[in-house]
């Protein structure tokens, strides 16, 4: 969820002096428009840059304001979204050869990914070492949850022993509602500790 990445982010840089950079893997670009103003002239290298198999340097943006860098997307890329249909499983190592060249640079990256099991998913779960999975209160999201823990099986099984889920965040949670109430108990009672509150 962009705001999770956002609020982890920004707390992590301007409160505990960590260097953060963020990447936006979400096509909309909800991520980089909350942190970069929009008269901002870019010169750096855009999120979809992680997914070619040239040999390109990946140069992140400095937020000064924020004291954290940025690997952000256009609003609505179509480039970053094509990844979906035309990248080969070679150019999702892409992202992985990419990020290990900078990340050396940084004590957290954060990587915000789109609602969805995509490649762009499976090429961040590849990479990453740790996994926070925000959810919406629904009896549908329960079941996504269970697919996104099989894929992180079979990703660590085959390709990341190391992935670590963290757990997930309730998102949109109104304690209100007895519906969000109800699934919030549930999500709790099934994942325990691995319930944020």
């Amino acid at each position: 969820n962009t705001t999770i990445a956002y609020q982890v982010g920004i707390t992590l840089s301007l409160k505990y002096k960590y260097r953060v950079l963020l990447v936006d893997l979400d096509p909309q670009g909800n991520l980089s428009t909350r942190v970069i103003k929009n008269n901002t002239k870019l010169e750096c290298s855009l999120s979809r840059d992680l997914f070619n198999k040239e040999d390109v340097q990946i140069v992140p943006t400095k937020i000064d304001s924020l004291g954290l860098s940025i690997i952000p997307c256009e609003m609505n890329d179509s480039k970053l979204s094509a990844v979906e249909s035309k990248t080969s499983s070679s150019e999702l190592d892409c992202l992985k050869k990419h990020m290990a060249e900078i990340e050396g640079h940084y004590d957290f990256i954060l990587i915000d990914t789109a609602p969805s099991m995509g490649k762009k998913l499976i090429a961040t779960l590849c990479y990453a070492t740790s996994v926070i999975s925000p959810i919406k209160l629904s009896s549908l999201s329960l079941s996504g949850l269970r697919g996104h823990f099989d894929i992180m099986k079979s990703i660590r099984r085959n390709s990341n022993k190391d992935l670590k889920f963290l757990g997930v965040v309730a998102n949109l949670y109104n304690n209100r509602r007895s519906k969000d109430s109800i699934i919030y108990a549930q999500l709790q009672d099934q994942l325990g500790d691995l319930m944020f509150n």
